[in-house]
């Protein structure tokens, strides 16, 4: 009996050491996708003058039959408010909705979309009672695939791809805003508390994507913030505490920019801009496939990239990436080189300006390219008389900060020894007592 269970207990620990030995390469794989491709569009301005009539249902077919894309995201400023009256307004965001947003949630991939500043009946302004109509017209057209509150921020309720996604209602932080002080001043709490809460209830492998129509960042065109200046502080607080991966999708300026707010030496969260479907200010009508690809490793977005794809002009569609695009060592290499190599800054400028009919000669205007090369990195605090962080000021900037930094860790170590030295005291103190 005894030799037969000493049998038995054997052959079952060979049995547990060959199953673990099968199941080891499925214990060490990767538990994240190796990527996730969507398109994004933004700023079409249906019913503008200067969108043509063909160039957002063209845009749309394109996006809807790529076949590498497992979502959509509408960027916002899907229809125009202009001289309208609100009824007309309301009849043009229904026929939108319908005939475009219910038809991408009806091909059974998600949706993911946010609101501009036009998508609203007065521009800049969201007083409930102007956002209302528009919120109804939406979730009227979508049914049970409306995800955003009542201030019109959101997750989208499964994950996707690898990444959770955010929709942040980002007129409520605009520097434009309209809308009382006092109520304003709640609303943007109460969507930094939300975000907040939320990013930081992602573990540090996470991604979270935010889709915001506003970018947090400088305006090279107007030469301000683009965001509240108190609210882009807090903004970017919330984003130096998080643990997960961040990375944010942004339009409204019509331009193709990359941006990168900066955390630390090591880190940057980038901020890609996307162009317009319409061609207002003479650009021409362009949107973007994303893909990014994982670090098999530890989760990381490893490389994040685009097909910027023309309408019009197919000659000038092309695909570009950023490695590490978390990392600011990554943005520092870029900035280098947009700054360095003339035939690569006179590409980004092409499509900064999405190919507009002058673009050649804004590239070589000196005051547009210092305005560009110092926004590439985002800081807040900046005195918005500044079109944006010029290098010196952020070279300056991390200089402090280095110093800063040592001065923290030598009074780390300045109270470690007092510590020990305390320890020591108190302990030398102790065996004369136990000696007496």
């Amino acid at each position: 009996m005894l030799y037969s269970w000493r049998k038995a207990w054997t052959n079952f620990l060979w049995l547990l050491v060959l199953l673990l030995v099968v199941a080891a390469p499925s214990l060490q794989a990767a538990s994240w996708p190796s990527s996730l491709s969507f398109v994004f569009w933004a700023d079409i301005h249906q019913g503008h003058p200067d969108t043509p009539e063909n160039a957002w249902p063209a845009a749309f077919a394109q996006g809807i039959d790529d076949g590498l894309a497992s979502f959509f995201i509408l960027g916002g400023d899907m229809v125009d408010n202009k001289d309208l009256p609100q009824e007309q307004f309301v009849e043009r965001m229904r026929n939108f909705t319908q005939g475009y947003a219910r038809k991408l949630v009806d091909r059974g991939k998600p949706l993911i979309f946010t609101y501009g500043n036009n998508d609203f009946y007065k521009n800049y302004n969201t007083d409930p009672a102007n956002m209302r109509p528009t919120f109804e017209v939406w979730s009227q057209s979508l049914g049970d695939k409306y995800y955003l509150n009542e201030l019109g921020n959101g997750i989208y309720p499964q994950e996707l791809g690898g990444a959770t996604l955010f929709t942040l209602n980002s007129i409520i932080m605009a520097a434009q805003n309209s809308y009382d002080p006092s109520q304003l001043y709640m609303q943007r709490q109460e969507t930094l508390n939300w975000l907040d809460a939320n990013l930081k209830a992602l573990e540090s492998d996470d991604t979270a994507i935010i889709v915001s129509h506003i970018p947090p960042c400088f305006d090279a065109f107007n030469h301000r913030s683009m965001w509240d200046k108190q609210t882009l502080m807090q903004f970017h607080q919330i984003l130096t505490e998080v643990d997960c991966n961040v990375i944010i999708l942004s339009a409204h300026t019509h331009r193709n920019e990359m941006h990168a707010l900066y955390i630390d030496d090591y880190r940057s969260i980038p901020i890609i801009v996307s162009g317009a479907i319409s061609q207002k200010y003479g650009y021409k009508a362009n949107y973007r496939r994303f893909t990014v690809e994982y670090n098999q490793d530890n989760g990381e977005p490893s490389r994040l990239s685009w097909a910027l794809r023309y309408l019009e002009f197919p000659q000038n569609s092309r695909v570009d990436l950023v490695d590490n695009p978390i990392t600011t060592d990554t943005w520092n290499r870029f900035l280098d080189v947009l700054t360095a190599d003339q035939e690569v800054y006179r590409d980004y400028v092409r499509d900064f300006y999405a190919s507009r009919d002058d673009w050649q000669e804004l590239a070589r205007q000196s005051k547009l390219r210092q305005a560009i090369l110092g926004e590439v990195f985002v800081a807040s605090g900046w005195d918005d008389s500044q079109p944006g962080l010029y290098e010196k000021e952020r070279q300056e900037f991390l200089r402090r900060k280095r110093i800063q930094e040592e001065k923290e860790r030598k009074e780390r170590e300045r109270q470690e020894k007092l510590e020990k030295e305390r320890q020591k005291k108190n302990k030398d103190i102790l065996d004369i007592l136990l000696g007496l």
